[in-house]
Formats: C-alpha cells, sequence, structure tokens
C-alpha cells in the first residue's frame, strides 16, 4: 500500500507591503545624461592635455598663458685687477697705415698708460717682435710673453691680459677699433 502524504496546509498570506515604484524617466533619458557628463569629462581632459602640450592651461574656462621664461640674469663682470697689452708686430712687415699707426696714437698711448697696470713704475704695455727676447723685462711682462708666445698667430696680432688670462687676436685695423677692443677688455 502506498502511503500517503500528509496535506499540506497552506500558510496564511500576509498582505505584501507595496513596493515603492520608482519614478522612471522618460526612457533613454538616464542614459543621455550619465553619456553627456562622460563626453563633458572626456572633452575637459582632452582640452587640458591639448594646452599642457601647447603650454596653455585652462582653469574653469579661462585661458592662462604661461609666462615666457626669464633668461638667466648676465654674469656680472669680474672687476679688472691687471691689465696689459702687448703689440706684437713682425720688424720687416709693412703694415697698412692705419695699423701702423695703432701703438704710437695719442689717444691709445693715453689710455694705456693711464689702464695698463704698472710693474715697478713702468707701463704695463709693449711692442715686442713675434721673437722678442725678455730677458731684461719685469717678471710680470716676461712670464705672460713666455705664456702667450706659443699662441701667438701670425703678426700683426694683439695680446691682451685681464686678471690672469691672455686673449691673443688679430691686430684691429684702426685705431678707432682697437681702443674701443681696449677699452672693452679694460672693463670700460
Amino acid at each position: 500500500m502506498a502511503k500517503k502524504r500528509p496535506a499540506q496546509v497552506p500558510a496564511k498570506k500576509r498582505p505584501a507591503k507595496p513596493k515603492p515604484k520608482p519614478e522612471n524617466p522618460p526612457e533613454g533619458a538616464a542614459t543621455t545624461d550619465r553619456v553627456s557628463s562622460l563626453r563633458s569629462v572626456g572633452l575637459a581632459v582632452i582640452s587640458a592635455a591639448i594646452g599642457v602640450l601647447s603650454g596653455v592651461m585652462l582653469a574653469g574656462g579661462i585661458r592662462i598663458e604661461p609666462s615666457p621664461p626669464t633668461p638667466d640674469p648676465a654674469p656680472i663682470p669680474e672687476p679688472v685687477k691687471s691689465f696689459r697689452v702687448i703689440f706684437v708686430k713682425e720688424s720687416g712687415h709693412t703694415l697698412s697705415g692705419e695699423q701702423t699707426a695703432i701703438p704710437g696714437a695719442a689717444e691709445i698711448r693715453n689710455f694705456l698708460d693711464a689702464k695698463a697696470t704698472q710693474e715697478g713704475n713702468i707701463a704695463g704695455w709693449r711692442e715686442f717682435d713675434p721673437d722678442q727676447q725678455t730677458s731684461n723685462e719685469q717678471a710680470t711682462m716676461k712670464a705672460l710673453w713666455e705664456a702667450v708666445k706659443p699662441k701667438l698667430i701670425p703678426p700683426p696680432c694683439l695680446v691682451i691680459e685681464v686678471n690672469g688670462k691672455a686673449t691673443v687676436m688679430p691686430l684691429p685695423a684702426t685705431v678707432a677699433e682697437c681702443l674701443a677692443t681696449l677699452k672693452k677688455a679694460a672693463g670700460e
């Protein structure tokens, strides 16, 4: 015989609480707002990236131009403590009239007498031949000549020593150019 199953007693049903119905926006509206929001964010990111790459920043719709880089300030020249000059001319060569006049021009001699560093009450400038012997020179001029002699360029040339650093250059073409070169080297 088959066993009978006891009859199931239906449970009491409680009345269901009504679920609040969400306010349904019009179809597609929520999606559109979300897409618009994402587009705005994406455009802002792209705009910022372009601004950074082009050097222009946008802040709240305001264009901010970067300030141009400021150049490094020019170095302050060191005060001239020593200033010596040697005019180097080959004794057998003929120079132009202007170059021949350079060491003897009154404005050049007056300037060098006033500005060139003296040693033992002797002016700090000379006229030398490239083969000049310096055995009877003051120690400083002798040392300067020995230091620049291997660096000489074909004469006529000009040696200017400022604060222990000597420069060898071609002799300027005119008295005015030479005086301007000397004044600049002397810190004027």
